[in-house]
């Protein structure tokens, strides 16, 4: 869709943590696919707690060597749903469970807060839109290789919040894990490339948008059930931190002001030229 020029690059890297590929890894360069459980292309109830939820097949292939990757994920505004509004209202890291060497696929969970998007008298605006954007990102350093990789989603994925004063407007549904469809959205498969024979930068990033198998686990019975605790487990934590503190963002969920795209591409001009499309 062309979205990627608006990123927001800065978000993604945050604390992407650079170690030195010692020793050239011996695996096969395994496709990744990631597939959005939630939030979907819906309109969603007012609410206090959205979840963000990925559920991606093959995650153990991107632990490579000593580079490890970081995933993250962000909410942009969208005005009318077509032009990139410039604000992130919410970013986070999403911390890799326990099981991702052995699950498949692993599901990464965060929740944020949308009473917190808005401070002060602000407000939403009118036909304004949300686009979640997740992250892969992994960082190379030695002495001839200072390379700051990344895997940016096809941003499939844009949701509508119906405040007060929009009952008039489409029908709205429950934020609920259980009420989800079954299978996830479909959104990005991509591999990394190795070469062993090349004396810097060996890790590269390859995206390809074949269909990929988003129905490879459906999201219903014990394994939706199982998603929606850790949420609820998740969002009391949430509340309970912003209630008493003031909110910024956590390595599971944010909840913080509104930042700037321009003052996250500051940050992270190394990679002002590596865009996807």
């Amino acid at each position: 869709m062309g979205y990627s020029r608006w990123k927001a690059i800065a978000v993604a890297l945050a604390g992407v943590a650079g170690s030195q590929q010692t020793t050239p890894p011996n695996i096969p360069t395994q496709s990744f696919e990631v597939d959005v459980v939630f939030p979907r292309n819906n309109t969603y109830k007012q609410t206090e707690i959205i979840p963000i939820v990925l559920a991606v097949q093959n995650l153990t292939t991107w632990t490579v060597g000593n580079s490890s990757v970081s995933w993250h994920w962000d909410i942009m505004s969208w005005s009318g749903g077509s032009t990139p509004g410039g604000i992130i209202y919410d970013s986070g890291k999403f911390q890799i469970p326990s099981d991702a060497s052995t699950a498949n696929p692993t599901f990464l969970i965060a929740v944020t807060n949308f009473t917190q998007w808005y401070p002060g008298r602000n407000s939403k605006k009118t036909d304004e839109k949300y686009m979640l954007q997740w992250y892969a990102t992994w960082y190379e350093a030695d002495n001839l290789c200072h390379y700051a990789g990344w895997v940016p989603s096809l941003e499939a994925v844009m949701f509508d919040v119906r405040t007060e004063g929009e009952e008039d407007k489409s029908p709205a549904v429950a934020v609920d894990i259980l009420q989800a469809p079954a299978c996830p959205q479909f959104d990005q498969v991509a591999h990394i490339t190795y070469d062993a024979t090349a004396t810097a930068c060996q890790l590269g990033p390859q995206t390809a948008t074949p269909q990929g198998n988003p129905c490879a686990v459906k999201i219903e019975g014990a394994v939706a059930s199982s998603i929606s605790n850790h949420v609820a487990s998740m969002s009391s934590s949430l509340v309970a931190a912003s209630a008493t503190t003031v909110p910024t963002s956590t390595s599971t969920g944010g909840v913080g002001a509104a930042r700037t795209v321009q003052t996250a591409l500051a940050a992270a001009c190394v990679l002002c030229g590596l865009a996807f499309s």
